[in-house]
């Protein structure tokens, strides 16, 4: 569910792009990752989260973010260091989007989901 075309637009991209790269541990790894982190954003934006209407699918973008380079730091395999090292690259600019916002973005969405991603990836050792 998103608020609107633009706001789907958005975040499209960057869930194919950082999707595509979870995918490559494969279709069950995909999957079982991307439950995780949406349970566990959810969960904790439903316990934490400011009474608002949160939409989208920030949470899930932020955790694969987190997952990958947190992947990565434990891995030390050099193509996780080098595809998290892009990641941070191309994508490092939207940690922006954690700090509280007022223009109604769910900066929660993304510190949870974020957190979640870590968790995950630390949760796969």
């Amino acid at each position: 569910m998103h608020g609107n075309a633009a706001h789907l637009a958005a975040n499209l991209p960057p869930f194919v792009v950082l999707g595509a790269l979870v995918l490559r541990h494969g279709e069950r790894a995909f999957v079982t990752t991307a439950a995780i982190i949406a349970i566990g954003s959810g969960l904790l934006l439903w316990l934490l989260g400011r009474a608002a209407a949160h939409m989208g699918m920030s949470g899930v973008i932020f955790g694969f973010f987190g997952y990958l380079v947190t992947l990565a730091y434990l891995t030390r395999a050099v193509t996780d260091v080098l595809i998290a090292g892009a990641v941070v690259l191309l994508y490092g600019s939207m940690l922006a989007g954690i700090k509280p916002a007022r223009n109604g973005t769910s900066w929660e969405s993304h510190l949870f989901g974020l957190i979640a991603g870590i968790a995950t990836g630390l949760g796969k050792f």
